[in-house]
């Protein structure tokens, strides 16, 4: 018997009373998630903030090079919040309910991440907007896509 059946009675942590909850692996899996769908995003809306054309390949390389090292020690420090807001929101069915929460978080923990490396928020401010913005969807798309597969297997678990 595994850990989740012996725990839950399942092998699912979702119940009628807590129809989100989730375990730290899936937690884990989400947060992944976001900071790899973080990079192609931040990259293409940084490029977009800057003013970049689409010729110049050097902007990719750089945005790579240190957003890679950085996006990930964002991603570990706004880890453990983000794990809180998804314990507060276990027991919200509702997909946009969710959406919108992480969505303000990414966001907000974007801009904030900004004003913790530079002092302020990203110069010129078409810029500080855009990797807001890409850290906002980057948190959403982690979310529903590690949603969406815990979900689809709690289907397929009830099916069999």
């Amino acid at each position: 018997m595994s850990t989740l059946e012996t725990r839950y009675g399942t092998t699912s942590p979702r119940t009628d009373e807590l129809p989100r909850a989730f375990t730290f692996g899936e937690f884990a899996r989400g947060a992944a998630c976001a900071w790899l769908w973080f990079q192609p995003i931040g990259v293409f809306l940084g490029g977009i903030g800057f003013g970049i054309g689409e010729g110049e390949t050097g902007f990719g390389i750089i945005a790579t090079v240190f957003g890679v090292p950085v996006s990930f020690a964002a991603t570990v420090a706004g880890s453990p919040l983000a794990f809180l807001l998804g314990l507060r929101l276990r027991r919200r069915r509702r997909d946009l309910t969710h959406v919108t929460a992480f969505a303000l978080y990414g966001g907000a923990w974007g801009y904030l991440v900004q004003w913790l490396i530079f002092g302020h928020p990203t110069e010129p401010a078409a810029v500080a907007i855009a990797y807001t913005l890409a850290t906002s969807a980057a948190v959403v798309l982690g979310w529903w896509t590690t949603s969406r597969l815990a979900l689809r297997r709690d289907r397929i678990g009830r099916d069999e």
